[in-house]
C-alpha cells in the first residue's frame, strides 16, 4: 500500500505526527509513492529543479551582451518581441504586480511581516508565472502561496519572526505544493477559458453549486437567496478561487485544505470545494433566513467569523456527510 494511504488516520483529518508538508506534496503529486524514501527522492529532485528554475528566470538584465545587439533594432522603444528592453519592461511589471500583492497578504499575521518570507513568496510566484505563461500571475495566487509557505515553514517557526530565514528547500516545497494545488483544477477558476454557453469555468462552477446542488439539498435556503437577485459568482468566486482562505482564519484554512487535499487524492475532483461551499451556506442558514436583502448580502460578502476551530471542523464533517448523501 502506498504512502498516500498508510500514513493516514481513519478520520477525515491528518495524522499530525506525520509532516503535513510531506502529506500535501505526496497527495498532490500524480505519483503514488511506495514508501517515505521514494517520496523523499521525489522531493530532492524537485529541490534541484527549483534551483535550475531560479537560474533560468533571474530578472532579465538588458546589459547582458547588449553591445552585441543592433541599436537600430534593439532600443528601448522598439516593439520587436525579441527586444530585451521590452522583455525587461514586462518582467518588471510582473515583479511589481506580485510585490504589491505580496505586501498585502495576511498583514495581520506576523509571519508575513518578515522580509525573507515576502521575498520568498515573490520568487515562488514569479517563477510560477514564468513557467505558466498562458496563465501567468493572478491576484489570489498570493494568498495560496502564503499559506503554502507557512505550512512549509512550520518546523522552523519560533516565537519571534525577526530572524526567520527561508531556505531554498522550503521555497521549493512551497513551489511544488502550490503547483500541485493549482493542478487540482483550481487554476481553471482563473482562466479566461469558457466551459459551456460562453461562460467562464468559474462562473459555470458557481452556478452549478448554487442552482443545482443547493437547490437539491435545501430548497428553502435556495428560494431565500434567489430572492435577493444576486448572481452566485459575485460572492462565490472569491470563496472557491482561493479555497476559502479569506473567509476563515489561516489556522482553520489549513484544516480545510487538509480535508480538501485528502479528498482530492481519492476522487480526483473538486467535489469537496462544491460541497464545502454548501456546508458554509447551511452553517449560516438561520441568520440568512432571518435577514433582509441587504443583511443577506452583507453575510455573503463578509462571512461571519467562527468563534473557534470546532465550528470549522463541524462544517468539514457536514461537507463529507453531504458528499456521502449525494453519492
Amino acid at each position: 500500500m502506498g504512502i498516500t494511504h498508510y500514513e493516514m488516520t481513519d478520520s477525515n483529518t491528518y495524522n499530525i505526527g506525520y509532516s503535513r508538508v510531506l502529506q500535501w506534496i505526496s497527495l498532490l503529486s500524480p505519483s503514488n509513492f511506495k514508501d517515505i524514501n521514494e517520496l523523499q527522492q521525489y522531493i530532492d529532485i524537485q529541490h534541484i529543479n527549483y534551483q535550475k528554475l531560479i537560474e533560468l528566470h533571474k530578472p532579465f538584465n538588458v546589459n547582458d551582451k547588449i553591445e552585441d545587439l543592433s541599436p537600430q533594432v534593439f532600443h528601448p522603444l522598439a516593439q520587436s518581441c525579441f527586444n530585451p528592453w521590452l522583455k525587461e519592461q514586462e518582467d518588471m511589471q510582473l515583479v511589481n504586480l506580485i510585490s504589491n500583492d505580496v505586501k498585502r497578504t495576511f498583514q495581520d499575521n506576523p509571519f508575513f511581516t518578515n522580509a525573507n518570507v515576502l521575498r520568498s513568496m515573490q520568487r515562488v510566484l514569479y517563477i510560477l508565472a514564468k513557467e505558466n505563461c498562458k496563465l501567468g500571475y493572478k491576484q489570489g495566487f498570493n494568498d495560496i502561496c502564503g499559506i503554502c509557505l507557512l505550512v512549509c515553514s512550520e518546523h522552523i517557526l519560533e516565537d519571534t519572526f525577526d530572524n526567520l530565514s527561508i531556505d531554498l528547500d522550503i521555497e521549493s516545497n512551497c513551489y511544488t505544493m502550490m503547483h500541485g494545488l493549482l493542478d487540482t483544477g483550481i487554476k481553471d477558476f482563473y482562466n479566461e477559458i469558457v466551459s459551456t454557453g460562453d461562460k467562464l469555468i468559474v462562473v459555470d462552477t458557481c452556478e452549478h453549486i448554487f442552482h443545482t446542488l443547493l437547490k437539491n439539498i435545501d430548497i428553502e435556503l435556495y428560494d431565500k437567496l434567489t430572492q435577493i437577485k444576486l448572481e452566485p459568482h459575485v460572492f462565490l468566486m472569491r470563496w472557491i478561487r482561493i479555497i476559502f482562505a479569506r473567509e476563515h482564519t489561516i489556522h482553520d484554512t489549513i484544516s480545510i485544505w487538509d480535508a480538501f487535499i485528502k479528498d482530492f487524492s481519492s476522487c480526483k475532483s473538486l467535489r469537496f470545494i462544491n460541497y464545502f461551499t454548501i456546508a458554509m451556506l447551511l452553517h449560516i442558514k438561520a441568520k440568512l433566513m432571518d435577514s433582509d436583502t441587504n443583511e443577506c448580502i452583507q453575510l455573503l460578502f463578509n462571512y461571519p467569523s467562527t468563534p473557534n476551530s470546532d465550528c470549522v471542523y463541524q462544517i468539514i464533517a457536514n461537507t463529507f456527510c453531504l458528499i456521502d448523501k449525494m453519492k
